[in-house]
């Protein structure tokens, strides 16, 4: 997996050699040096980190390696890190694309182009429908939420119906969670419905407004992976 990081200026500090210009943001405000980075890179993805033997994901950097292994068996040829994306306080997203070329029984061409901003999550947003007025008292509302930042939510949903895009409709959000659960959520359902009922909010201590769904919409949220959607030669 390939991969396209966002470099700082070298105002920031490497934490682990403390002198060393930081150039890699692995978590809000923590910075590594491109040998430290290097260092860390081979040790997610060495033969003896044994992710079905850790116990949480800890960051989003974490998140998209944690990701890739939960892919590893599906039929891709390319997976790549695309872009970042920058929070108030560091990078809160990654976008990661996987590309298909795969044949038909009749011999033709099957291309497509998938993307996914991976987002990560402590922990669930507890009885979210509490925080919003324009929630029914219904019981599919109640218990756990999901919360993306509104500015990614718009984005992907942007370029999910983009016209003329080679991502209209294969555009998805992946939230990793610390527990290693992985939520997928259509962007374009989820605008729709925070929109309808108003499920935005800016959360304590924070200046960037969040949208939140509960996870009992499972007709917009999922632990199912959505890509490659299933063809009928």
């Amino acid at each position: 997996m390939s991969e396209k990081f966002e470099n700082s200026s070298y105002r920031n500090t490497c934490i682990n050699c403390k002198d060393a210009p930081g150039v890699h943001e692995i978590n809000f405000n923590v910075w590594l040096c491109r040998l430290c980075f290097n260092a860390r890179m081979q040790d997610i993805k060495a033969p003896h980190i044994q992710w079905p033997n850790r116990e949480t994901v800890d960051t989003v950097l974490e998140g998209v390696y944690y990701m890739a292994y939960i892919h590893k068996d599906k039929t891709w040829q390319h997976m790549f890190l695309s872009d970042s994306i920058k929070g108030d306080r560091g990078i809160v997203c990654y976008t990661v694309d996987e590309d298909y070329f795969l044949t038909d029984p009749l011999g033709n061409p099957w291309t497509r182009r998938f993307k996914y901003f991976v987002l990560y999550n402590r922990s669930f947003l507890i009885n979210g429908g509490r925080l919003f007025e324009r929630i029914p008292k219904s019981f599919q509302y109640t218990g756990d939420w999901q919360t993306v930042r509104k500015d990614i939510l718009e984005r992907a949903a942007a370029l999910n119906e983009a016209t003329n895009s080679e991502f209209r409709g294969n555009v998805a959000i992946a939230i990793v969670m610390q527990s290693k659960a992985i939520y997928y959520i259509n962007p374009n359902k989820m605008k729709k419905f925070c929109f309808e009922y108003e499920c935005e909010r800016i959360p304590f201590k924070e200046k960037s407004p969040e949208c939140s769904i509960p996870i009992k919409k499972d007709d917009i949220i999922t632990r199912h992976d959505p890509f490659p959607p299933a063809r009928k030669f």
